[in-house]
Order: C-alpha cells, then structure tokens, then sequence
C-alpha cells in the first residue's frame, strides 16, 4: 500500500509555470440563485424527477459531486424553479458558507440558500473552479459577515474575485492532481471501513447474535461490572480562557473533537469533576442527540463532562475494548432505537444504560477479543497516517495554485 501511494505521489508535479490572472466569479459564467417552488402546489412535488439540492446534501469537508439529491421536482415545477446542468458548480451562500459541489447529471434544481456557476467552459474548467473556491473558503466566509445569519447576496459573490491560470490545459492538469489525491483518498477511506466491518464481524463471530443470544449467554447489568456515571446537568458559566467542558457534540464522531467546546473555570472544572472525573481508560458515550460512538479516553486530557455518559471499566469482569465494541453493536443500536420511538431528539437515560443487560462472557474471551481488536488498530493507525500525509500534500498544492 505504501509502495503504490508513493508511485502515486511521483507523479504530481508540485509547480506549474504560466499566466494566473484576477477574475471575478461573475466573469467565469452566468450566476443563479436558487429559489423553491411553492409547496402548495402539491404537483411539483408529486414525483421525483429532478434532483431538488439544499445546503445538506453538500458536504463541507470536500469538493461534492452531485448526481442526486435527498428531495426531489416534478418535471411540471420546472419552469418555477431554478435549474443548472452539468458541469455547474454550486456554493452555498446563507447559514452554512463555502459548501462547494460539481453537478454531474444534466438538470437539478435548488434552493434560495445556494448561488450556481453555470460555467463558461471556454474560459474555466468547472471542477478547476470548484476547487480554486473551496481553497479561497476562508475568504469567501469572510464576506459573509452578517451578525445572525451569515449570507453573500448575488452581487457580492459575483464580484468575489479569484486568482486563476489562465491556461485551460493548466487548469485541467491541476485537476488531475486532486483528482488522483482524491481517488487514493478514497481507496484508504474504504480500507478504513474494512476494517471496522472486521472488528465487528470478529465480535460477531466470538460472541454471537446478542439480539437473539443464539449462543444461549447469561446476562448481567451493565452496572454490576463498571461504574457507569454521566457528566454534570448544570450550566455553568462560560469563561474566554480555562478547561473545556465537552458534550455530545464533541464526541460524536467516535473521536476527541475540542472544536466547538464552551470554557469553563478551573472552580467549575474541579466541581464536576468530584463526581465525574474523566481518566485514562475510561469510556465516554453521547447520549443526547447522538446515541453511542464511544470513545475510550488516553491519558492527558484535561476535560469536563456535561450530559454524557462515563463508563469506568477499572474491574476484574469487563474488558474496555469489549465493551466498546459492544456499544457500537447492532445489540445496543437495537436496544436505544426501541427506547426512543415516537421521540423528537434521540436520548438514552443513565437508568437505561446503567441498567443493559450485558453478555457474561468470560474476562479471557474479552481479552483475546480485545487482543485482535489491537491488531488490527496497527493496521488503521497506517491508514490513517497515509490520510495525514495525502491530507498535507493537498492542502500544499492548494496553497501554491490558489492562494
């Protein structure tokens, strides 16, 4: 793997000589703005046979392409809508700044939130351009300066003015650089994925179908083998410098993430942490809004919790990495989806996780689990340092084409 990603890195050439002049967007082609046809009629919404895009179907990390969407225009509603084809290039100009797609299918509609680019190939490749705005985002939220909702009107953003190669061919090969970035991306990205589907096919394998218990397991509460505990209910007040106080958000994605987190004093900080202090080994779970991706905690974190649930796996009966696998089961997203039907916001309460029924499986089986599950964290460690450096390497040569 790290043969082909460095023959792959040989052949991206870092420079490029040639003109880059100043363009303002409105030059590069024609710009829409979206608008919605009316949800009264209900005949523009009665079949699905434009693609309809809002600010969610594009992501924010990465350049889309888009071929379809999450809601859809009758071929009616046309003529009321705003469309585009092919090869246009979208941005999001209200509330969420900067979210940047390619369309690659030949019509869809969209929404008052999103300027459109159709594009005039003779002066710019559409997915050079996508790319040259997703590096100048930064200045493009800048514009927004709005104090509620960020926003550029259809003036501001035509005059919004990018440093381009003139040079189509040049643009086309740069193109080809962040394509092949994307393309090996997306190859370590789904090695990833695989080998989550073996950790959780190997959990599978040595304990069974907990929803049926096809291997006959005896049960116990979760909170007969560790103590489980959540983080304060309180609010307190927010400081501009002192310790994060972290909540679901913040632990979501199966990771550490401090983006985001309000400050706390260092009076606070001790507070909480009587009763819910964070160490090295323990687990953390969100349990409001986003149900489960548990982290297990290394040590130098300096932290405190609000609404989340702590796990102390610090007894002779429970394995950490088992009970982590455990809670990013098919078991326990069956147990917290039947206990939040008809709600509003996903929540599971401390009773319910201090009261789930667990396999009693034995400490030796959980370790041998716990055994393979490090090997195969070797792996993804590899992976992930390929993504850091693949990650570097486009960020460089956005910096050099663009900035």
């Amino acid at each position: 793997m790290d043969t082909q990603n460095s023959k792959a890195n040989k052949t991206i050439k870092p420079r490029f000589s040639g003109k880059r002049v100043k363009v303002p967007l409105g030059s590069l082609g024609k710009v829409v703005t979206g608008n919605t046809p009316s949800k009264k009629d209900e005949r523009y919404w009665a079949t699905e046979d434009v693609p309809f895009i809002k600010p969610g179907d594009i992501d924010e990390s990465a350049v889309t392409y888009l071929a379809d969407g999450t809601e859809y225009i009758a071929d009616c509603a046309i003529g009321k809508a705003r469309c585009v084809g092919a090869g246009a290039v979208l941005v999001t100009c209200i509330g969420t700044i900067a979210k940047i797609a390619v369309v690659n299918c030949n019509c869809i509609a969209f929404n008052q939130q999103i300027n459109a680019i159709d594009v005039d190939r003779n002066v710019v490749d559409p997915q050079y351009l996508a790319y040259a705005l997703k590096a100048n985002n930064t200045r493009l939220k800048m514009l927004a300066n709005a104090p509620v909702v960020p926003i550029i009107n259809k003036r501001q953003f035509e005059s919004f003015v990018l440093l381009i190669h003139s040079d189509l061919n040049v643009q086309r090969e740069i193109v080809s650089q962040f394509t092949a970035i994307g393309s090996q991306r997306q190859k370590l990205d789904g090695e990833l994925c695989h080998l989550d589907d073996l950790v959780k096919s190997r959990f599978v394998e040595m304990f069974g179908d907990l929803i049926t218990n096809d291997r006959g397991w005896g049960f116990v509460k979760l909170s007969n083998v560790c103590d489980v505990r959540d983080g304060t209910h309180a609010s307190p007040r927010y400081c501009d410098r002192g310790y994060p106080l972290m909540t679901s958000k913040n632990f979501s994605q199966g990771i550490v993430d401090y983006s985001g987190a309000k400050l706390i004093s260092f009076e606070d900080y001790s507070e909480i942490n009587r009763r819910s202090k964070v160490d090295a080994g323990d687990i953390v779970m969100p349990m409001i809004g986003t149900i489960g991706h548990p982290v297990i905690i290394d040590s130098g974190h300096e932290f405190a919790i609000k609404n989340v649930a702590l796990l102390k796996t610090s007894t002779s009966r429970i394995n950490k990495v088992f009970l982590k696998a455990l809670l990013e089961s098919d078991y326990f997203t069956h147990i917290s989806e039947s206990e939040n039907k008809g709600a509003t916001q996903k929540f599971i309460s401390l009773g319910s996780i201090r009261n789930l029924m667990i396999p009693d499986a034995s400490l030796n089986l959980q370790q041998k689990f716990a055994a393979f599950v490090q090997q195969v964290d070797k792996l993804r460690f590899k992976t992930q340092q390929q993504i850091e450096k693949l990650e570097m390497l486009k960020a460089s040569l956005m910096q050099e084409y663009f900035e």
